[in-house]
């Protein structure tokens, strides 16, 4: 029952909102994101020119794509290497981040290389794996009384059945008999 109640805290966890900031690059497209530490994510987009994914308020260079030869390249070992083995770049300029970890909160920009434009940033959200541990002992208190509710009904379904069989077998032994 916990496993069933996690995956469907994690579907209504995992939101996507879009909003359209105007700003004087455009219009930037700019998605809210919110995952489950431990699961991938793929930060979505379809590139028609070399991009650069950036991340944090720092803008620190993750990955690239460049079209002249076509190239990908990741930048892994940013960041002290704290994403290194868990990012894929694919041709269409969406990146998968693997294993996520709360510490890969924050976001996640999209710039096109040439123009330093800001094209799209993804505001990504890690909350820790489970429930916080007040709904489980919620959860726990709730399916406790709900055994208590059951077992006092049981007894006393069996109570009022048995006191029943009681009152029809003294009527049917003080009763006389006819022959």
């Amino acid at each position: 029952m916990l496993k069933l109640l996690k995956k469907m805290i994690h579907l209504m966890v995992y939101s996507l909102t879009l909003l359209h900031l105007f700003g004087e690059s455009g219009a930037v497209i700019v998605q809210t994101v919110s995952v489950v530490d431990g699961d991938s994510i793929t930060l979505e987009i379809q590139r028609n020119r070399d991009i650069e994914w950036k991340f944090g308020p720092q803008k620190i260079l993750i990955a690239e794509i460049s079209s002249g030869p076509f190239k990908i390249t990741l930048h892994e070992d940013a960041l002290d290497g704290s994403f290194r083995g868990r990012l894929k770049l694919d041709q269409t300029g969406s990146l998968t981040i693997n294993n996520i970890r709360t510490t890969d909160s924050g976001d996640y920009n999209v710039f096109d290389t040439n123009t330093e434009m800001l094209l799209n940033t993804f505001k990504l959200t890690v909350q820790e794996d489970g429930l916080p541990s007040g709904a489980v002992i919620l959860l726990a208190l709730t399916a406790v009384v709900g055994v208590a509710a059951v077992a006092i009904l049981v007894y006393e379904f069996r109570s009022r059945s048995l006191q029943k069989k009681r009152h029809v077998q003294k009527q049917a032994d003080s009763s006389p008999i006819q022959l």
